[in-house]
């Protein structure tokens, strides 16, 4: 029973990395990045900015934004109030444009986890 159990996360963490994998490799085929910006909240109130600011932050910039999200810093933080709350947004933008964001605060987003 327990080597079934082991198995079937061994196929599931396989399963993962493969599409991850996959999908940075669509990135450099297509000649795409991701950026990233932390949203700037708080737990316990401070919501921060909104997605859309930061994208408009890149569009004034003539930066296209091929598609948008918004997900966690993968980061731990204390669960208190006042604290970040670890929320980022992630842009998929064209990569010849990457250092145009980059001056305006973005990070490169990875898109796999070592």
């Amino acid at each position: 029973m327990r080597l079934t159990g082991f198995c079937a996360i061994t196929l599931a963490v396989i399963n993962v990395v493969g599409c991850s994998t996959l999908n940075t490799e669509q990135h450099v085929v297509s000649g795409k990045v991701q950026v990233s910006k932390s949203l700037s909240g708080h737990q316990c109130g401070d919501t921060g900015m909104n997605v859309d600011q930061l994208k408009s932050q890149l569009e004034e910039q003539k930066i296209q934004v091929y598609s948008q999200a918004v997900t966690s810093d993968g980061l731990l933080y204390p669960q208190v109030c006042g604290a970040p709350d670890g929320r980022i947004a992630v842009f998929t933008i064209n990569k010849k444009q990457q250092d145009q964001a980059v001056e305006l605060g973005f990070k490169l987003y990875p898109t796999t986890k070592s």
